[in-house]
């Protein structure tokens, strides 16, 4: 017992020697002009604090000759800084929870020569702009569409953005981070049909009354619209993701694809093909398509209880006959799986 005694004092007093007198004296703070910064391991430096009354702040890409790489993510939480400018030596610790504290933020901007992160309207992203990092919470524009390129809205990325009201996803767009709209002025929201994945708490908090959840998203983390927007509405395909969390968290859902055109038949004769199919729920609309080799004859028709409608002037064959129902929402088409039938025209 002694020995362990022993070797455990010696322990303690060979670590308070190291961070006392070796490890950590790099990172011993310093001032210069109104930051106060430490120098990293790497020779480089992190700001760590601001203590000027500027609005508009010129991150210094020098400090005693050694570049600055890094930007404590508490360093500018001040009230009355407007604008940010940062210069090409910063890319440590430019991720996607930078910025979205400052009350006061109208615009972020990158030195063009940065290699890491880029800026475009004062909103930042990455260097190849695939991913937008954040978007200043006083920036004054009401709308916003992500521009075409970018794959992920990162982490907080529109977090407090009490402006912004409407955002439009470009076709690029493949994520939504966690908590990115997150007690956002945000009421309505467009994502695209190729929206892959939806972190949790991503609307957490934001003003949507409403939200239609396309078929492509396969991922939602829980929690999407917190605790305090219980009574939104999201519209959605059956049996997908977006209808298991609802159920999962109470969010009222309603169903936007129609179902198979019901009792489908289909018959070749000469030269036409007649389809018979009835009406079912959500069906705006109705879409038929004959197909025979590289000839397709599409028909589209509007929405009646039982239908029966000829496709003349075919040559003869073997057609593949599809039928499906349509619904709109959003401006948008959403249709019913086909139903498929194959049949001779003489």
């Amino acid at each position: 017992m002694k020995n362990i005694t022993s070797l455990v004092l010696c322990v303690t007093v060979a670590l308070t020697c190291l961070i006392s007198g070796g490890i950590y004296s790099s990172a011993e703070e310093a001032t210069n002009d109104n930051y106060k910064y430490v120098v990293m391991d790497d020779g480089t430096i992190e700001l760590t604090e601001y203590s000027g009354n500027e609005t508009v702040i010129n991150i210094p890409s020098k400090i005693d000759g050694k570049n600055v790489t890094k930007v404590d993510n508490e360093v500018l939480v001040r009230s009355n800084i407007t604008e940010i400018n940062l210069p090409d030596t910063v890319y440590k610790n430019i991720d996607d929870i930078l910025f979205y504290r400052d009350p006061e933020l109208k615009a972020i901007n990158v030195s063009e020569k940065n290699k890491y992160i880029s800026s475009v309207d004062g909103v930042l992203f990455n260097k190849d702009k695939t991913v937008l990092y954040s978007f200043p919470r006083q920036k004054e524009d009401k709308e916003y569409t992500i521009p075409n390129g970018v794959k992920t809205i990162g982490q907080h990325a529109f977090c407090h953005a009490k402006n912004i009201e409407k955002v439009t996803l470009s076709s690029s767009v493949r994520e939504i981070g966690a908590y990115a709209f997150e007690d956002s002025g945000l009421k309505e929201i467009k994502l695209n049909n190729k929206l892959k994945t939806i972190r949790k708490g991503a609307f957490s908090l934001a003003r949507l009354a409403e939200i239609y959840i396309p078929e492509s998203v396969k991922k939602m983390g829980n929690r999407m619209f917190g605790e305090s927007n219980r009574y939104i509405k999201i519209y959605g395909f059956k049996n997908s993701v977006a209808q298991k969390i609802a159920k999962k968290y109470n969010y009222k859902f309603y169903i936007v694809d129609p179902a198979v055109p019901k009792k489908t038949t289909v018959r070749g004769a000469k030269g036409k093909i007649t389809v018979n199919y009835k009406k079912v729920k959500k069906a705006k609309g109705f879409q038929i398509q004959a197909v025979s080799g590289k000839k397709k004859v599409v028909k589209t028709y509007k929405t009646e209880k039982s239908v029966r409608k000829a496709i003349k002037g075919l040559k003869k064959g073997t057609y593949k006959v599809k039928v499906r129902a349509f619904n709109t929402y959003n401006g948008e088409k959403i249709y019913s799986p086909w139903a498929v039938k194959t049949v001779k025209v003489k």
